[in-house]
């Protein structure tokens, strides 16, 4: 499992100074494990466009030669701005007039592995870029779901902001004929028509219903859509409230946050058979805490 680790003692408030990407393993048979943390995936380095935070981790594997795929956001502000140390002194402070320079200089990132457990081979620089002046992504882009064809070609959907309206977070539609391209194009000339309070939206094909499925999280709500081409998606039912869970000890709690939709599949890889969110309780579920929860699905 790949997921985002917040260093130095902080919290996710930090999360775009302090995140790298873990990779934990689980000797249960079972998916919904536990899982302890084996390795840092990919952590920080110097001079790139992403030497500061590596964050919100998407994994899939080629289907012809099984290379692993791991994309992620990466930022670089100006390589100066370093990780907060949250144990021995106070937090960057966010200026309430303007977007800080670390939100601004997130992109889109590949890294790949032969294995698991790695070594990644990083890209030099960004899948996806932001788009050109006066478009609807053109100031940074972020939060990849991505699904890889039988040939390689991968479909991705992402959220962006505009110079114009950077209050507003859309998601658009990229593309790669192959996953080892070099720059992903931009298929979405304006941003999807999903609920304005919705966004990062997983998504995956379903084989037997031929069309793609897609859950977005909306605050404490999910809503479903679906799409035949990927490109336009529409939905005939309300948001559903999701963050009462049940723990398999028999616990009930009610969460603060359930994000980040991601799809576990079996074997035969023809339906999801676990749904993976980013959650956070209060303080009698891991200590407030976020963690990854994952639910199997009957």
């Amino acid at each position: 499992m790949y997921s985002a680790l917040i260093s130095k003692g902080c919290t996710l408030d930090q999360w775009l100074t302090n995140s790298l990407i873990m990779h934990s393993i689980s000797e249960s048979p079972h998916p919904e494990g536990p899982y302890t943390p084996d390795d840092i995936a990919i952590g920080q380095r110097e001079n790139f466009w992403d030497s500061l935070t590596l964050h919100n981790p998407t994994i899939a594997r080629d289907p012809v030669d099984g290379t692993w795929l791991l994309y992620y956001i990466g930022n670089n502000p100006n390589n100066e701005t370093k990780s907060v140390d949250c144990g021995g002194g106070d937090p960057v402070p966010v200026r309430a007039d303007q977007l800080p320079v670390e939100t601004l200089s997130q992109r889109i990132g590949l890294a790949t592995s032969k294995s698991p457990s790695g070594p990644w081979l990083r890209r030099d620089t960004p899948v996806l870029d932001p788009g050109q002046a006066n478009s609807w992504d053109d100031l940074f882009v972020t939060n990849p779901s991505i699904h890889v064809f039988s040939n390689g070609s991968v479909l991705m959907l992402y959220k962006g902001r505009s110079e114009e309206n950077q209050d507003s977070m859309s998601t658009g539609v990229a593309f790669a004929d192959h996953w080892s391209q070099e720059k992903y194009e931009r298929k979405s000339d304006t941003p999807l028509n999903l609920p304005s309070n919705c966004e990062d939206g997983g998504f995956f094909w379903d084989n037997v219903g031929k069309m793609f499925r897609m859950v977005l999280h909306c605050g404490c709500y999910y809503q479903y859509m679906h799409s035949d081409d990927g490109l336009s998606w529409e939905s005939e039912t309300e948001q559903v409230y999701w963050c009462d869970v049940s723990f398999v000890d028999g616990e009930r709690a009610s969460l603060l946050r359930r994000e980040r939709p991601q799809w576990l599949f079996g074997k035969d890889g023809t339906m999801p058979t676990h749904l993976i969110t980013a959650v956070e309780g209060d303080e009698k579920i891991h200590e407030g805490l976020t963690f990854t929860m994952i639910t199997r699905l009957d």
